[in-house]
């Protein structure tokens, strides 16, 4: 069933196997701003930037586990076709985690930046 083969499909899931075990690992420890997601949300504070790379972290646990089986599949070019699939793929996961982790933070962060703004205005015309 399956047979462990030695080829180009199978050093490429090897090495994505371990690029997405230390991102898994190490995305939860990541400080703002050091490297990582880099989204202006992100950025706003501490709290969202260690939500948003925790969830990311779990959100790559899939992509080690299929990268796992892709090793014992036999067709090296089915290999590297998922491997590449893969490794476009796993950016755009992130940028969804990214959108459903701060929805609530964002929608916060602007009224809290349009009050800030309506203050401004008050205190700029003399307005008490």
């Amino acid at each position: 069933m399956f047979k462990f083969v030695i080829d180009l499909g199978t050093v490429l899931n090897i090495f994505l196997m371990i690029l997405y075990l230390i991102i898994v690992i190490s995305f939860q420890f990541v400080k703002i701003g050091a490297w990582g997601l880099k989204r202006n949300i992100c950025m706003k504070s501490e709290e969202i930037w260690h939500k948003v790379h925790v969830a990311a972290s779990y959100a790559t646990m899939p992509f080690v586990l299929i990268s796992i089986v892709m090793i014992f599949v036999n067709n090296m070019w089915f290999k590297i076709a998922c491997g590449s699939i893969l490794l476009l793929l796993l950016p755009r996961v992130w940028d969804i985690v990214v959108k459903i982790v701060t929805k609530k933070d964002a929608f916060e962060i602007n009224q809290k930046e349009q009050r800030d703004l309506e203050e401004q205005i008050k205190k700029e015309s003399g307005w008490k």
